[in-house]
């Protein structure tokens, strides 16, 4: 049986429409265009979809709209703050799935705390709370799949080391959850990690005693040259990968292949 996944942090459905923006900045990312984002995912018809900084609130919810629009049946999506993009709205995970996901089998878990404030706009904010999304998807046939998304702090941005305390705390967080998971059922991890490296090997080393491999990624995942958005799995076969780095949203999506073994 194969796999398609997709893992794309959408940034609330901006674009850059404006010609000649530079697309390291923010504020090139002037447009909410959701029919953009859902065209650009059609375009792969993934079967396990995850996605980051989408928007949820009173006003709409752009993870439910982009299922209902693309035909997906089932779906979970957490709020874990107030989104620095527009605080109306609360910043949100999403996995996306063909797969039936039963809520019993479903998750929503804080990331450490990692106490930052940080000067935005001139204003004094605290960093936003991040989190972790665990479910396991029914592929039939008495066949399953952990799935999992993440969307960690932005380290590098606000001068958070990787290899400190504060980070470290992040990292034992995460492992600690995934190491739950049955390691018989085949698992893919998805998310936007916020590390700019081409492997979370360092960071994570007891995933990787525990059987998980990665997409080694050499390409970036954003405008900016970058690479927080990553792709680890487990008890799968790894068929290909790519960055779609046509788009015009603040992150690449990266669409992999995968074969249960």
């Amino acid at each position: 049986m194969r796999i398609e996944a997709m893992q794309w942090n959408i940034g609330a459905g901006k674009i850059a429409t404006k010609e000649g923006s530079d697309l390291r900045h923010d504020a090139s990312y002037d447009t909410e265009d959701l029919d953009y984002i859902e065209r650009r995912i059609r375009l792969y018809d993934p079967d396990i979809i995850t996605l980051q900084e989408v928007h949820k609130g009173v006003n709409g919810d752009q993870a439910q709209e982009i299922a209902s629009v693309l035909g997906y049946e089932h779906l979970h999506v957490f709020s874990h703050s107030v989104s620095h993009i527009d605080p109306e709205y609360e910043l949100s995970q999403a996995i996306i799935c063909r797969f039936p996901m039963p809520p019993e089998y479903t998750s929503f878990h804080l990331l450490a705390d990692v106490g930052v404030r940080i000067l935005h706009n001139g204003e004094v904010q605290d960093l936003h709370e991040k989190g972790v999304i665990v479910t396991t998807a029914d592929l039939g046939d008495d066949q399953k799949m952990h799935l999992v998304t993440t969307h960690m702090h932005p380290f590098r941005r606000f001068k958070i080391a990787l290899d400190s305390d504060t980070a470290k705390r992040t990292f034992a967080g995460f492992a600690k959850i995934m190491e739950t998971l049955d390691q018989s059922v085949p698992c893919i991890t998805q998310g936007d990690f916020n590390i700019d490296k081409n492997s979370l090997m360092e960071c994570f080393p007891k995933l990787f005693e525990g059987g998980f491999s990665e997409v080694v990624q050499i390409e970036p995942t954003s405008p900016r040259g970058s690479t927080p958005d990553h792709v680890l799995y487990r008890r799968l076969k790894h068929l290909g990968s790519r960055v779609d780095n046509n788009v015009l949203t603040d992150h690449y999506p990266i669409i992999s292949r995968f074969e249960i073994v």
